[in-house]
């Protein structure tokens, strides 16, 4: 009985509902002047909006293909009693899932990037001037007697700690606000950075010499293992071939000496026999070597991940400036969401207190 007295207490008729939907409307609409000056407030900022310096961004989307035949080439190995597991190391830890993009915005890329000279009117340029430029950095810079004369167009090696200090201030900045590394799709191996400043030329060297400098790092570091295994092998091959020619050769100049020999002097027959014997070991060992080299270099191919390039960004970048009647309306309308969800939640807010 209790229960059901409380859900009578609680319960509330249409009329009552409709009254105090009534009640709600004619209070905000009391209200309208104060939420007319915050709309007109609200246009006027948004307009103040597109006034500012226009930015542009830079976008290289690509694809991330993973090498797929390594079974068959597993298979191939183990019918030969080999295993590729000791022909190269495995990366996979490293990139595996989402790692990759972590590559994007790690201190070494982005330091990497930053020091890279690129052509710029008719001359080379480090990057790194061109952000302090792009970002008025360069004056604050100079404005600091500790920091004037400092130039970064000089040997890594020459680096002192304010290089040091400002190009980890720079690269904190980089990733807070000018770059964004997504992957649009979850179930895609596809891959978007953008670089978004107030320049258009560094948006669009940086975005492609950061997207390259991983590229080539992730390719070293997906092959390194696989690369030393195959240069080992192939100068072990070397070696033993040379091996083989020399025997081979002895075995002839032997063989020319004893042309007319002595039937009844066997000891002159124990040099070619003993030059036969290392021939055939080292043959093959040869052989062996060989093998292990062949397949070593199908697994190098088989790591070897295929990086697509889908878009890259355009010589001329269009800018993000917002038209002025947009943010006009934009800001009208959301100035006007605002205050009059302001009102709505001060008129409930009220009445839950006089319930009370």
């Amino acid at each position: 009985m209790a229960k059901e007295k409380y859900f009578q207490e609680d319960s509330i008729s249409l009329r009552e509902l409709l009254l105090r939907i009534a009640a709600l409307v004619n209070y905000v609409l009391h209200k309208w002047k104060i939420i007319a000056l915050v709309v007109v407030v609200g246009g006027v900022l948004g307009y103040l909006y597109t006034m500012r310096k226009p930015t542009y961004t830079a976008q290289t989307t690509f694809a991330l293909e993973e090498s797929s035949s390594l079974s068959q080439i597993s298979g191939l190995a183990s019918s030969l009693g080999l295993s590729l597991g000791s022909l190269g190391g495995d990366e996979e830890g490293l990139f595996k899932g989402e790692n990759i993009l972590e590559l994007y915005r790690s201190k070494r890329m982005l330091v990497e990037t930053l020091l890279t000279e690129v052509k710029h009117n008719g001359s080379k340029e480090r990057l790194i001037n061109t952000f302090g430029r792009e970002s008025k950095w360069d004056k604050s810079w100079q404005s600091k007697s500790y920091l004037k004369g400092l130039s970064f167009d000089v040997d890594r090696s020459q680096f002192t700690a304010s290089h040091d200090s400002i190009l980890i201030e720079v690269v904190e900045q980089l990733k807070k606000s000018y770059i964004t590394v997504d992957k649009p799709s979850r179930r895609l191996n596809i891959i978007s950075v953008q670089v978004n400043s107030k320049d258009p030329f560094f948006s669009a060297a940086f975005d492609t010499t950061l997207v390259k400098k991983v590229s080539d790092f992730y390719l070293y570091s997906k092959t390194r293992k696989t690369t030393e295994t195959v240069a080992t092998l192939q100068h072990q091959a070397d070696s033993v071939k040379k091996v083989l020619d020399s025997s081979v050769l002895d075995i002839a100049t032997n063989l020319e000496r004893t042309l007319n020999y002595n039937v009844l002097n066997r000891k002159q027959n124990v040099p070619i026999q003993q030059k036969q014997m290392d021939l055939q070991s080292s043959f093959a060992a040869y052989s062996e070597i060989v093998k292990n080299l062949e397949l070593a270099k199908l697994n190098h191919l088989d790591r070897q991940p295929l990086i697509q390039i889908i878009d890259r960004p355009m010589r001329h970048l269009e800018n993000n400036k917002w038209r002025w009647y947009k943010g006009l309306v934009v800001g009208m309308f959301v100035s006007g969401l605002l205050s009059t969800g302001f009102f709505v939640v001060k008129f409930f807010f009220a009445h839950a207190l006089q319930a009370r």
